[in-house]
């Protein structure tokens, strides 16, 4: 609604805002990725160790990472359009401009809320992944 052609409802933007938390995802698993490179070729970890200790942890680790983003979202009703990023969906308060204007109620999202959350959501596997790789 806040953008010229967007189609939607809620639910389709919680589903996609749910996809973009999704996709961090991807971050955790390069990290995983280095590591494992790590225990093959610095440290000549055999393959089946790996598969049977280190590759289900990472699995697990690279998966279940958004899961809590994606119940607190959902319950806190987070997943609203975006002003900045238009046509997107993701952690914010609705109607737009409500956490700043106190004239204007929140009708979804907590406006603190989602602060917090969103930067911890991106920059702890974005700072953890350069850690890894300067290691």
């Amino acid at each position: 609604p806040y953008s010229w052609g967007s189609q939607g409802n809620i639910t389709t933007c919680e589903i996609q805002g749910m996809a973009l938390s999704f996709g961090n995802s991807a971050i955790i698993y390069n990290i995983c990725l280095a590591i494992y490179f790590v225990l093959v070729i610095r440290y000549t970890v055999p393959e089946k160790k790996i598969a049977a200790y280190v590759e289900p942890f990472m699995h697990t680790l690279a998966l279940s990472y958004p899961i809590p983003f994606f119940v607190l979202g959902l319950m806190d009703d987070m997943y609203n359009p975006q002003k900045i990023l238009s046509g997107w969906c993701y952690w914010s308060a609705s109607p737009i401009g409500c956490a700043r204007d106190p004239n204007v109620e929140c009708v979804r999202g907590k406006p603190r809320t989602s602060v917090g959350l969103m930067i911890s959501l991106h920059s702890l596997p974005i700072t953890l992944s350069f850690f890894v790789v300067l290691l």
